[in-house]
């Protein structure tokens, strides 16, 4: 699954908060908010990926699969940096709902060029095989094979929690990915 979009260039991470300073309960606080700059982008992205939506076939990935975001900048001029526009883009895109959480997302600069008469940066968004902190599908069900159909906490209605860190990307001490070995495995 795949889907391909063009954007205008974000504003930078600096362009994106701004900073008001206020005064509760005796304390002077900085509060950052989401300036217009920011805002007036993420709008425009959206109808941008709306649009591109109704071309393409693309389904929200679950919370345990994980998407690449391959990126190629054509930039104005030298000197700009693309990891300052990758925030706010990379938030856009979670606005518009085609990705719960940008947790899941790992952007990849494949390329940049400069082109000052059509700035803009191309976006490539594909689900990866990874199951939570498994390779794939099959590393998964390997990892379950050897150790969950084995267990007694499998036995039982309820899901394992081991298993469910595991899916949401979470190292445990009780998980060896590499040995594929549950510590907590309780034998039937």
């Amino acid at each position: 699954m795949e889907i391909k979009f063009t954007l205008p260039i974000a504003p930078s991470v600096n362009q994106y908060l701004g900073h008001r300073v206020v005064f509760i309960r005796g304390k002077h606080i900085s509060q950052p908010y989401e300036t217009k700059i920011a805002k007036e982008y993420k709008a425009f992205v959206k109808n941008i990926i709306y649009r591109e939506l109704k071309k393409q076939e693309w389904t929200t990935p679950e919370r345990h699969e994980y998407v690449i975001m391959d990126l190629v900048f054509y930039f104005d001029r030298k000197r700009k940096d693309s990891d300052n526009a990758i925030k706010v883009m990379q938030d856009a895109i979670v606005d518009s709902c085609i990705i719960e959480d940008d947790d899941i997302v790992m952007p990849r600069v494949n390329n940049i060029y400069i082109d000052k008469y059509n700035p803009r940066v191309e976006v490539s968004l594909k689900l990866t095989p990874k199951k939570g902190i498994f390779d794939n599908p099959e590393h998964l069900n390997m990892f379950k094979a050897i150790n969950c159909n084995k267990c007694k906490k499998s036995t039982y209605k309820r899901k394992c929690g081991i298993i469910e860190k595991a899916l949401d990307n979470r190292i445990e001490p009780e998980i060896n990915i590499n040995r594929n070995i549950c510590y907590e495995k309780k034998a039937m």
